[in-house]
Formats: structure tokens, sequence, C-alpha cells
């Protein structure tokens, strides 16, 4: 826990000096209240009780001086204790804006197989309940962890100067108090961490039915979603009544036992001031009595403070984990721009294997810069991976991917990407306008550039007719409110507006008619000097292609033009076959 204090105290920058100042102040102000309490058991000495040397109405103004001082010293405190307030929060908030901001880098820093073995809702309950606690460790838990113990320690030593044997007296029960606290730190972290897990199954629940709400209404499983929630809530809730009482069975003893200092203190003063009124005097039990509270409340707070310590530790953790995760997909501290046009891309003896499992097998290609590159397969058969491997979604397992002779891995990522306009066969859009969307890679995208685009992705007819706002359109998450050709037709138009010098289509016309999908590939075919990957199910899709790749269970299995392949007998003859018949077609001519 001391490593992630350590770890997150670093990222406080310039705001170290102000939050170690409010300690300074935190004391100052202790030290004043200590002070008040004692003045206040010197005044009632001096003018309150029968002994008394100075009279009220005869010295008014010394009596009045001593006033003025108390409330001098409250105002003061209050000062201190507004302005360290005040400190503690920017320090943290600190923490807080550096440790979001480095988390936010860093899961746009990680490779694809990161996000398939973690849920969207850990990453959501890291960047906000897990940060929160961090903020909250250092606005709340350290100040009053120190203010604690400074508390105790100085009304300690004035109760001591005052009173020595009634202060060990009500301290009999100290060692049994600090053996409940060490008992309950151990107890209580491990309940914390189940609690973290069980929030972030709900958060993964509630996102995944935010997300998928139009399957559980089309599949009618509005009860069976609410049946589910129904019973994570209820862990959720069991779990922090569990943990709650597992805190009470330790505070209740601690806090009967610090009640008990305070009967002590105020009975055995008592004795004491009847028994020996010429060395206890009124005064002396008054100190002890408003001096009580300052003896035991940390060590009520002590239950309270560790509670919260153990919750911090849980997120801490997490926090931590993944700041210090690696990435397998590294950038060389050597790596070069990739600035030269792409001439050739070359795959040489290339597999790939994720989680034991391989996806694709000793794949030998070479694509000329310029070419149009059709290529087909069965569902799984590693289409994806195999163009994903060009941008460095994935590193291949075995072999390289060589562009302009060079591996790609000597590139720098930055560079390598921009090289690539990319529509996924898993359309996403951002909630924000069409022309957002569509000019996503440069914001500053000429409005005359994004209309083009969309044209050549046959968007532009049903966004100037079809929307609301035209290009203004504002989208819903996901491109909620637009069929899914429409989606993939803005996707599309994203692609195009990269300029990249290779795009790359995947699956990106099976949502639209025939007529638009011709519409389209006449339209990307007037994109000369531009090297296009398309993979598709559709033989209208790619059979203008300068050559097609069949791959079939992660090896290539075929490669030809569609007049070599659509007679050879294999997956794209058999494909053809089924498409179009054995009659004459489109495709023919």
């Amino acid at each position: 826990m001391f490593a992630s204090v350590k770890l997150f105290w670093k990222r406080m920058g310039k705001m170290r000096i102000p939050y170690l100042f409010a300690f300074l102040l935190s004391i100052a102000g202790i030290c004043l209240a200590l002070y008040s309490t004692s003045l206040t058991g010197t005044l009632i000495d001096l003018f309150l009780t029968e002994n008394s040397p100075h009279n009220p109405k005869e010295e008014p103004y010394y009596y009045i001086s001593y006033l003025v001082l108390l409330v001098v010293i409250v105002i003061v405190k209050d000062v201190f204790h507004f302005t360290k307030i005040m400190l503690v929060e920017k320090g943290s908030q600190k923490i807080l804006l550096n440790v979001r901001g480095e988390l936010y880098s860093k899961l746009h820093n990680l490779d694809l197989q990161f996000y398939t073995k973690n849920t969207t809702g850990d990453m959501m309950s890291r960047l906000t309940g897990d940060i929160d606690l961090i903020r909250h460790m250092f606005s709340w838990i350290i100040h009053n962890a120190l203010e604690a113990i400074v508390t105790f320690l100085g009304s300690f030593i004035v109760l001591m100067s005052v009173n020595p044997w009634l202060t060990l007296l009500m301290l009999v029960f100290l060692p049994v108090i600090v053996f409940c606290n060490y008992k309950m730190s151990k107890s209580l972290k491990p309940e914390h961490v189940k609690n973290r897990d069980q929030m972030t199954k709900l958060s993964t629940l509630a996102k995944e039915n935010i997300t998928g709400n139009r399957v559980v209404k089309a599949f009618v499983r509005e009860k069976y979603e609410k049946d589910r929630m129904t019973e994570e809530n209820a862990k959720m809730c069991e779990r922090s009544v569990k943990t709650h009482v597992k805190w009470l069975k330790f505070h209740i003893p601690i806090r009967f036992f610090c009640n008990m200092m305070g009967i002590i203190g105020l009975f055995g003063g008592a004795f004491f001031c009847i028994l020996d009124p010429e060395n206890f005097t009124v005064g002396d039990l008054t100190i002890f009595t408003g001096l009580t509270w300052a003896l035991n409340s940390p060590m009520l707070l002590s239950a309270t403070i560790i509670n919260d310590l153990q919750r911090f530790s849980a997120s801490a953790d997490k926090i931590v984990s993944l700041l210090y995760i690696g990435s397998t997909i590294k950038e060389k501290s050597d790596a070069v721009e990739l600035s030269d046009k792409i001439e050739k891309i070359e795959y040489k003896n290339v597999s790939l294997t994720i989680d034991g499992m391989q996806i694709l097998k000793n794949i030998n290609l070479t694509v000329n810069g310029g070419e149009t590159v059709g290529i087909m397969g069965p569902t799984g058969s590693g289409k994806s991976m195999l163009v994903g491997m060009l941008a460095r979604f994935y590193d291949p397992t075995e072999g390289e991917i060589l562009i302009n002779g060079i591996d790609i891995r000597n590139y720098t990522l930055s560079s390598l990407r921009r090289k690539f306009g990319y529509s996924h066969q898993d359309v996403f859009l951002f909630s924000n306008s069409i022309e957002g969307n569509i000019a996503y890679s440069d914001p500053d995208m000429p409005s005359e550039r994004v209309y083009d685009c969309a044209k050549i992705a046959d968007a532009h007819g049903f966004i100037t007719k079809n929307t609301v706002n035209g290009y203004d359109t504002i989208i819903g998450e996901r491109g909620v409110g637009l069929s899914g050709g429409q989606k993939q037709r803005i996707a599309l138009a994203r692609a195009v507006a990269t300029d990249g010098e290779v795009i790359i289509l995947d699956d990106t016309t099976s949502a639209v008619d025939m007529e638009t999908e011709k519409k389209i590939q006449e339209e990307l075919e007037k994109l000369h000097g531009i090297t296009k990957l398309i993979i598709a199910q559709r033989i209208t899709s790619v059979y203008k292609s300068d050559k097609i790749i069949i791959i079939e269970n992660g090896t290539v299995s075929e490669i030809g033009t569609h007049r070599q392949l659509k007679d050879s007998g294999g997956y794209y003859s058999r494909v053809f076959n089924i498409q179009h018949g054995n009659g004459k077609s489109e495709v023919d001519d």
C-alpha cells in the first residue's frame, strides 16, 4: 500500500509543496485547539472559582483580554482549517487529473488482445470508482490520520503535564483498541476486493444491457435481464452489508473502550479534584474533560480510517496493475518514420497464434502498390487478422511483414498506421455529427472534402435527403438511428477521408444492396494510385480485383484473378456457382 501511495504522490506534481504546507496548517490548528482548552482551564482558575486570585468585576480588562485571545484563536484556527481543506483538495484533484489522463493514454496504447480479456465495465470502474478512492485517500484519509496522530500525542503531552497518573489510567484500554484495529485491518481488505469485483460485474452487466438493448427487446428477454440485474444487485447488497457488519464487529468494542476512557477521565478527575484540590484544580478538571475528546476521538476515527485504507488498497491495486501493464505491440526505440510511398507489401512465412490458438500459418503474399486485392474465405478463416497485422493490431508470432523491403516493426506506429484507411466489419460510429464522424482523422478537414468522401461511399444522397440536419445530424452511440448499410457507408467515407495509401475494407458493403455496392465499386475504381484490400463474401465485391486471395483454415489456398479461379474447382468456384449459378452473369464480363 505504501508503494502505491508513493506512486500517486509523484503524480501530484507542483502541488506537493502546498499539500505539505497543508500538513503544517493542520498541526498548527491542532496546537491552537489544545492551547485554547488549556487557556480555558487557566481562565477558570484565575477568575471563576472561589479561590481565584483575580475578580472579573475588579479587573475586567484582564478578563476580557483572555476572552479576546480565545476568540482570536478560534478565528485563526478556522482560517487554517479552511485553507488546509482547499490545498488538500487541489492536491488530490491534481492526482486525479494526472492519473486519469495517464490511464486513458495507457488504454489507447494497449493492444487489442488486452480488450478481448478485460471487460468494459471493469475499465469504467477503474476510471471512475477506483480513481475517486485515490482522491479520497489524499484528500481525507492521509490528513485525518495525521491529525488523529498529532491530536492524540498533543493531548497526551498536555494531560501528562497536568496529571500523569490519571492520564495513564485513561489509557488502560489502549492495548485492546490497538489490537482490535490490527485485526480489523487484516480482515477487511479481502472483503473490499470482493466488493470491488462484484461492482465490476454490475457495471459490465449494465453496459451490456444498454448497448445490447435492441437484442434484448428483439428476443423478449427483458424479464431475464432484469432478473440477472436483480440477482447481481442483491449480491452487491449482501456483500456490502457483510463487509459493514465485519467492520462493526471491531468498531463497536473500539467505541465502547473509547467511551470508557471518557468516563474514567470525568470521574477520575472529579475524584482527584475533591481529594487534592490544591494540586488538581477545577481548571485542571476542565482541561481533562475538554481534552478527553482529543484523546479518544483519534481512536474512534481509527476504525473508519483503517476501513477506508483497505478500500483504497483494493482500488489502488487495480489502478497500479493497469498503469504497469505492458503491451505486446511495442515500438522500437530506434524506429523510423514511414515517409516513402508504399510500393510493395510482403508477407514472408507469417504465422499468428493467439492464446494458444493458431489463426494463420505460413502465409506468403506480395501486394504491389496501387493494386486492388480481394480476400475471401470461410468465416473464421483469419481474413481480418491477415490485414489487421498490417497496421500492427497484432504482430506475427513467426515470420515478418515487409513494406518497401523493411519489417513493419522497424517503423513508428503512428507513421505506419497513418498510411492505412480502415473500415472495420464491426462498424463503430461516435456520438457526434455525421460530418464529425467522416472527418474523424482530421477535425479541420474542409467540408468539401467530407462531401467528396461521402459521394465515393454513396452516402451523400441519404445524408442530405433522409436525415434531419444533413451532415450536422447528431447520430447516437454506435450509430443508433441509422440502418446497417448507412453506417457502413459512413464508415467507408471515414476510411477514404484518411487519405491513406492503403484502404482496407473489411466486409464493408455486406449490409448494402447490390445497386449501391456497384456504385461504391465504381467510385473506388476512380481512386488511382491507392492500394485497396477488400475482404468480402460476395463475388461481386472482388471479381474486378487484380488478384483474389482465398484464405482457408488459416492458410492461403488459392491466388489468382476471377477468370483463373471461377472454374478452378476450389472455394472461389464453389461460392461463384452458389451465388451466380452456372448461367451467364455480370461478373463474367
